[in-house]
């Protein structure tokens, strides 16, 4: 939590980009519960991490929580992950954030595979389950890794 609070010295918010690679019917009506879900999971495992913080902090960090959405049918319905992290480390040098901070290095991508493992989840279920007894459904969103060191050998 200490780097995340010193980060927010420098940053006014934190947290991911997330990009819709997928445009239907179906996706449109999935998508938004993909959403919450998502930031249920990571309200929820934030506050697990430091849950014997015995200050305000936690709350305090939360509140400044603020996840982006990239979504833009005409650019990204069916882009590639090599678009995706074209696109990501573009609009993240054009703001000059390149850095080593989590929101600026990486990206969450939700195209059609992810989105249907997330099919049919709730905040309300994930609420309501405690970890021992979480369902066995395998669901997940892709990360991308922006700027990827890559060694020539």
């Amino acid at each position: 939590m200490n780097d995340l609070r010193n980060s927010l010295c420098t940053y006014p918010d934190w947290g991911y980009v997330i990009y819709r690679t997928t445009y239907s019917a179906e996706s449109d009506t999935l998508f938004p519960d993909a959403i919450r879900f998502i930031e249920a999971c990571i309200k929820r495992a934030f506050f697990q991490e430091n849950k014997e913080d015995p200050t305000n902090e936690p709350n305090k960090i939360w509140a400044k929580h603020r996840s982006t959405i990239a979504q833009d049918p005409a650019q990204f319905n069916g882009a590639s992950l090599e678009a995706i992290r074209a696109h990501f480390e573009a609009w993240v040098n054009d703001q000059g954030l390149r850095d080593d901070w989590t929101k600026w290095r990486m990206c969450m991508i939700i195209d059609e595979e992810s989105l249907q493992t997330l099919k049919g989840t709730s905040v309300e279920a994930l609420e309501n389950e405690r970890s021992e007894n979480s369902d066995d459904e395998l669901r997940y969103v892709k990360v991308l890794e922006a700027f990827p060191q890559t060694d020539q050998w």
